[in-house]
């Protein structure tokens, strides 16, 4: 996995059904991750300076401090114009050698052009950071010695010892600790968490490289564990969502908060299960954890069964019945989220029958509803997987629930699991509903049954379902139970 898709991982906490709007609101908080710092420089970066040889500049002398790596050649003659060429983006021949690895051209530039060594593109990249970027050590040695800044910053806040502390380059470990000694050096090692304009320190993008000698390094210069970016997290929360359980563990030594929060209320717990890595999650569940919710009101249960995983959800429930016993471990099971939706909706709609079965085996209420008032089974009917229908009913889901619908400021009682597979097409649904006595004459707010609805759908579906319905809906003798109705839906709202 990349370091995009690493960060992607760690930062985002995999949001589950919040509704439509709110997914909105998840889609654009993605698209704003783009602008944040490490995606910039690692984009920008990774797909040109991996193939410095085929790129080209504007500048004939640009070209030569790129490609020109003749060891043999001892008289490189550079014209006094040709030191302070620019190209379009102003960056200058010292950058393109340093990036290069050309290193007679680094030496002899920074021997004719000393005052340049600290010069800046657009990007507001000094030569050091493109040396640093690409891994050169050796461009780095000369820069350093030439009194290049170490913690100079680009138009993003990234400074050199950011981009070392990434870790994509096999010299980037070497690099990081030349980068911290010039530090100590010149008595600067209390400025190592400088941050970028994302509020990034050097350990949070260290922690994002699954490269545990580079935290290590950052750690013994006594880099603070519990530092925040401008969306709250720690370095705990993106390591937790990388998934490298060795980093945790340093962290945690070092007395890393294990409930710090973002700004979404996200713990490093919700990270560790959106990471998908088992270790890091019970690492973390063997601590004192607080069993909170984020702001959506999501908790660890909700992420679990989000991500998927019947592992990962056996686990905290274990952690929460050995932390809090059953009956706590039960309440976080149907624990409901900002639109009322519980773990067991979040497993229905992912059409996921092993999370079913396992949270139904929980003692998972089968019948919760949403603010709506819809139920698994609701959910489950137009889903389309008749072995979680299975499931709800044998585990006595309610087969005749009514939903709610809005009607103006009122909400009026609507529709039962009958009527959302009739109208979504699903006939072995129908025909499974049917079978299991629920009411083919039960009418929503639009006074419409099952079967009309069904009417309503393209003529082959139609047809299916009408056939499955049909049997019931002309009154052979089978029972038909009245709809049960919630209080409050009944009230009209």
């Amino acid at each position: 996995m990349g370091v995009e898709a690493s960060a992607e991982a760690g930062r985002r906490g995999g949001r589950a059904t919040r509704g439509k709007e709110e997914e909105e609101e998840a889609v654009d908080n993605v698209e704003q991750l783009a602008h944040d710092a490490l995606f910039q420089a690692r984009l920008r970066f990774a797909d040109t300076m991996n193939e410095l040889g085929l790129l080209k500049t504007d500048l004939k002398f640009s070209e030569r401090c790129l490609l020109e790596k003749d060891p043999t050649d001892s008289t490189i003659v550079v014209e006094p114009g040709q030191l302070v060429e620019r190209d379009a983006k102003n960056t200058r021949p010292l950058h393109w050698a340093a990036a290069s690895g050309n290193h007679q051209m680094v030496q002899v530039l920074v021997q004719t052009s000393s005052h340049l060594v600290n010069s800046s593109n657009d990007n507001g990249d000094s030569p050091l950071h493109w040396a640093v970027v690409n891994g050169e050590i050796s461009s780095v040695g000369m820069l350093l010695e030439a009194k290049a800044e170490t913690l100079a910053i680009n138009r993003n806040g990234v400074t050199p010892l950011h981009f070392a502390a990434e870790g994509s380059k096999k010299d980037h470990f070497k690099i990081l600790k030349l980068l911290l000694q010039n530090l100590t050096d010149n008595h600067m090692v209390d400025q190592i968490d400088m941050k970028t304009k994302a509020g990034d320190t050097p350990l949070h993008w260290a922690c994002l490289s699954k490269r545990p000698p580079l935290v290590g390094c950052l750690l013994n210069y006594r880099a603070s564990v519990n530092a925040t970016n401008s969306l709250g997290e720690t370095p705990l929360h993106l390591a937790c969502g990388a998934g490298n359980s060795e980093i945790v563990e340093m962290l945690l030594k070092k007395k890393a908060d294990i409930n710090a929060t973002t700004k979404e209320g996200d713990h490093p717990v919700h990270f560790a299960i959106t990471g998908g890595s088992k270790e890091v999650l019970s690492t973390l569940l063997l601590m004192e954890i607080e069993f909170a919710k984020n702001q959506f009101k999501e908790t660890f249960f909700h992420f679990a069964v989000q991500k998927g995983d019947v592992g990962m959800v056996q686990m905290v429930a274990e952690a929460v019945r050995r932390s809090k016993g059953a009956e706590a471990c039960k309440g976080l099971l149907d624990t409901k989220n900002k639109n009322d939706d519980t773990c067991l909706h979040y497993a229905v709609t992912n059409g996921d029958v092993q999370v079913v079965s396992k949270l139904l085996s929980l003692r998972a209420n089968v019948n919760c509803e949403n603010a709506l008032k819809d139920t698994p089974l609701h959910i489950a009917a137009t889903v389309g997987d008749v072995s979680i229908v299975h499931l709800l009913l044998r585990y006595r889901a309610n087969i005749n629930a009514v939903n709610l619908k809005k009607v103006g400021e009122d909400e009026v009682p609507n529709e039962t699991p009958l009527h959302w597979a009739a109208c979504s097409g699903q006939a072995s649904i129908v025909r499974l509903l049917i079978e299991s006595r629920a009411n083919p004459l039960a009418k929503n707010a639009s006074k419409k049954t099952p079967i009309q609805l069904a009417c309503d759908i393209p003529t082959i579906q139609a047809w299916h379902v009408t056939a499955a319905a049909a049997p019931l809906s002309q009154g052979q003798d089978v029972p038909l139970p009245s709809p049960h109705v919630n209080k409050r839906a009944g009230s009209g709202g």
